[in-house]
């Protein structure tokens, strides 16, 4: 099994979300984890750096990326000025709780 396979099986395996936590992206299996963590404090990243992150070519990346997408974990976005794709964690948005006040 190819590196690519192994990886996009991983990406499978992984819960279907709609964004996630910084929490919850320390508790993501490698490489998924330290990459969305590199993500998050960076803002996005390009095809080109997720690919020299994980070690593989750009259109594997782009591939793995879109479907990293697909399961809820990054924003995939056409950058205008360089004319490529550009990803950014789908942040979750964490709900306020509502407290009677007649507690």
């Amino acid at each position: 099994m190819s590196q690519y396979d192994s990886l996009h099986d991983e990406v499978d395996d992984l819960e279907t979300v709609e964004g996630i936590t910084p929490l919850a992206a320390t508790m993501l299996p490698d490489p998924f984890g330290p990459l969305l963590r590199k993500l998050i404090r960076q803002g996005s990243m390009t095809v080109e750096e997720i690919a020299a992150e994980l070690g593989l070519d750009p259109d594997t990346a782009q591939h793995l990326g879109s479907h990293l997408a697909a399961k809820g974990y990054l924003r995939e976005e056409e950058h205008e000025a360089s004319g490529g794709t550009v990803y950014r964690v789908y942040l979750a948005r964490i709900r306020k709780h509502s407290i009677p006040l007649d507690l």
